[in-house]
Formats: C-alpha cells, sequence, structure tokens
C-alpha cells in the first residue's frame, strides 16, 4: 500500500481512508475556515459588514463603516490619544509650576494646581477641621446666649450653667415638684371617687385603695369573722344564719378558749393533731382488718402488715439472706470441693471477702430455702451473671457440672 501525508502538516494518513487528504487535526481546522469564509460570504451578499468585526450593518446609514460596538471603542481610544497629545503639548510649552507648601515640581498638572496630591489633603483636613472649629463656636455663642437669665422654678437659683431644658437646679428641687403634683392628683381623684366606709364600724375609708374593705386590722379580723363579702352583705356560707360572736367558741376536745380562731374552726392546734393521728391509726388498722392473713413460711409469724409480695418475715428474711458464712463455705466446700458450680473452674481462694459466694439452687425469689442441701458455691462473678435463673436455664454454662 502506498504511503500518503496530509497535504498541510505532511504527517502520515496511510490508516485513513482512500478520499482523506489531511489529518483529523488539519481537516477539523480546515472546516472551521470554510464555515466561516462561507458565512462571510452570505454575509456580504446580504449587504454591508463592520470593517473590524464584520458584523453585518444591513439597515444602517451608508457612511457607517462600523458597529456600534466598534465605533464607541475608536472614539474612547481617539479622545484618549487626543488628551495625552494635549496634555504633552501643554507640559512643553508651559512655565515649571511648584507646589506652594512643599515646593515639589507639579508642571505635570493642571496650570491653575497649586498644590502637589498630599499637600493637597493635608490643606483640605485642616480647612475642615478650621470650619468645624468655627461651627462649635458659633454654636456656644448662641447657647450661652439662651443659657443667660434663666433660673430655678423652685428656689429662684441661676442656672446659666445648666444644660439647655433644665427647669430646676438639682434634684431636691426636682423631687418637690413631683411630691407636689403626684399630692395634688392624689387629692384630686380622692375628690372624684365616691364616698366609700368601712363595712364594720362605718369608718370613712375613702382616701385608702379602691378596693380596701376596712379601715384596720381588727375590722378586717371581725368583717372575716362574720363571714361579710364586697358588699358588706352576708355570704353564701353565712346566708340565712345569725350573727357569730367571736367570743365564747371553745375546743371541742379539751374545752380551750378558740376565739381568736377563724370561724369553723373546732380544735385547739394539739387536739387537732391528736384527732389528726387518731384518724389516720383508724384507717390504717381498717385497711389491714380489710386485708388477707398471711404467715411466714419458715417460722409461721403474721406478715400481713407487710407487702402483699412478702413470703417472709424480717427475721428469717435476714437469716435466709446471709448465707456467706465460714461454717456454710466450709460445708458446702467438703461435699462439692474447690469447683465452681455454674463455670466448672477451680476456686483458688474460698472465701477471702466477696470473691466467692453461697448461692442458691433454687433462687430465693423462686421459693428457695437457706437449708444446706439448695446451697452451693459460685464465683462473684459468676454469681451476678446467674442471677435469678435456675442452672438448667444457662444455655452458656458447661456441660455436665453440677
Amino acid at each position: 500500500m502506498a504511503e500518503r501525508r496530509c497535504e498541510d502538516c505532511g504527517a502520515d494518513i496511510s490508516d485513513r481512508g482512500s478520499r482523506a487528504y489531511r489529518c483529523a487535526r488539519c481537516q477539523a481546522a480546515f472546516s472551521v475556515a470554510r464555515e466561516k469564509a462561507r458565512s462571510l460570504e452570505r454575509s456580504r451578499a446580504r449587504g454591508r459588514q463592520c470593517e473590524d468585526c464584520g458584523a453585518d450593518l444591513t439597515g444602517k446609514p451608508g457612511a457607517r463603516k462600523r458597529c456600534e460596538k466598534c465605533a464607541a471603542a475608536e472614539k474612547i481610544g481617539w479622545r484618549q490619544r487626543r488628551n495625552e497629545a494635549a496634555k504633552r503639548e501643554h507640559i512643553a510649552n508651559s512655565k515649571p509650576n511648584y507646589c506652594l507648601d512643599c515646593g515639589a515640581d507639579i508642571s505635570d498638572k493642571h496650570f491653575n494646581t497649586e498644590r502637589c496630591d498630599g499637600c493637597k489633603r493635608q490643606y483640605k483636613s485642616e480647612q475642615a477641621r478650621q470650619n468645624q472649629q468655627k461651627a462649635r463656636a458659633k454654636m456656644d455663642a448662641k447657647r450661652d446666649a439662651r443659657r443667660e437669665g434663666r433660673t430655678c422654678d423652685v428656689c429662684g437659683r441661676d442656672m446659666a450653667d445648666k444644660q439647655l431644658g433644665a427647669k430646676y437646679c438639682s434634684k431636691p428641687c426636682a423631687q418637690m415638684v413631683y411630691r407636689t403634683q403626684i399630692a395634688e392628683k392624689r387629692k384630686r381623684l380622692r375628690a372624684e371617687r365616691e364616698p366609700r366606709y368601712c363595712l364594720v364600724c362605718g369608718v370613712d375609708i375613702s382616701d385608702t385603695h379602691g378596693r380596701t374593705r376596712y379601715c384596720g386590722k381588727p375590722c378586717r379580723l371581725d368583717g372575716g369573722c362574720r363571714g361579710l363579702n364586697k358588699r358588706g352583705q352576708a355570704s353564701r356560707v353565712m346566708s340565712g344564719a345569725p350573727d357569730v360572736q367571736r367570743s365564747g367558741r371553745c375546743c371541742q376536745g379539751c374545752g380551750a378558749d378558740i376565739s381568736d380562731k377563724r370561724m369553723g374552726t373546732k380544735w385547739c392546734a394539739p387536739c387537732y393533731m391528736r384527732v389528726n393521728r387518731e384518724r389516720a391509726l383508724e384507717d390504717y388498722h381498717r385497711d389491714r382488718a380489710a386485708r388477707p392473713s398471711r404467715y411466714c413460711a419458715d417460722c409461721g409469724e403474721d406478715i400481713s402488715h407487710t407487702r402483699t409480695d412478702c413470703i417472709h418475715c424480717d427475721k428469717c428474711s435476714k437469716r435466709r439472706r446471709n448465707l456467706n458464712t465460714h461454717q456454710n463455705i466450709a460445708a458446702l466446700l467438703e461435699r462439692d470441693g474447690d469447683v465452681c458450680a455454674w463455670c466448672g473452674e477451680l476456686i483458688t481462694v474460698p472465701y477471702n471477702g466477696g470473691e466467692t459466694h453461697v448461692d442458691h439452687i433454687l433462687p430465693f425469689t423462686r421459693g428457695g430455702g437457706g437449708e444446706l442441701a439448695n446451697l452451693q458455691l459460685l464465683h462473684a462473678t459468676c454469681n451476678m451473671s446467674r442471677g435469678n435463673k435456675l442452672m438448667e436455664e444457662a444455655p452458656y454454662r458447661l456441660q455436665g457440672v453440677a
């Protein structure tokens, strides 16, 4: 097969088709250029186009040679070049100019410029500070003019040194005026109120709070004992009952005087506590009599007063639970040996203060007793992991261990 080369770059194109004259890269570039040429021909066929970017100018004035974007860019560039040329010409023809403050050469600046940039900023800041001082001095002068001739409304003291708007020279004068205003306001409100009188003794209490019903504590206590409401009428509880005087009331238990207590009180404090204790004891005996009789499973003692889930009295419970004794451990070692009945491992220290436990074969919570036939030796950890399970309920326990 004859070797073929690309027409543009000379690369080997023997592996391409028989009609291929260029490599892939050159063919792509050729296709793009051909498309641009075709597009340009189509636009020229439609009308005029921009000299810079080739945009279509159909419908634009005949004298225009560029689009609006290119024309604006050309105009900006022309103005910039014109300004630079005028600046160079001005610098060449003008006389040398120097800063008024520092003497630096500013011939490249405008001919009306008097200072360089740094001196100009400093000069403006100084001018602003001076203007601020002048304005402040002018305001102070006006304020002093307004302060002259002002006196305190209470004591008549000169208040030229006080701020504008102050009416009083000191706090005592202001408090005096405030108290006077409060007193006048209270007096006006009292005059506008309807006259009110004590519900018990009839004394005028119009000058007190609007919700006050009695003139003092004695009348308030007496009115509470009489059972009067806000309107001075008998309350719902005391309605239809005759007036009950505070005097003459006695305790139902010991007969002590309880006239100083509130209405409805029947006992003094000691008798009240005694009656409450007797009532609580009666309720306890009544509830206890209603419970079914229960007895201890070991000694037969009555345990009806305990919780319903208890089957032993306190003495038997302590005796059954306290199994870690030297006698029990010695007997179990002689009977079973020094092997844990749960895991089957050796018990190296039979009894050293908690590492070995005496456990119930039938758990105590399931009715197991504290006799030696129901006891066995376990490691402390084995006893904790067992809980209240039976020996045959442990799936991980070693087989064949009694």
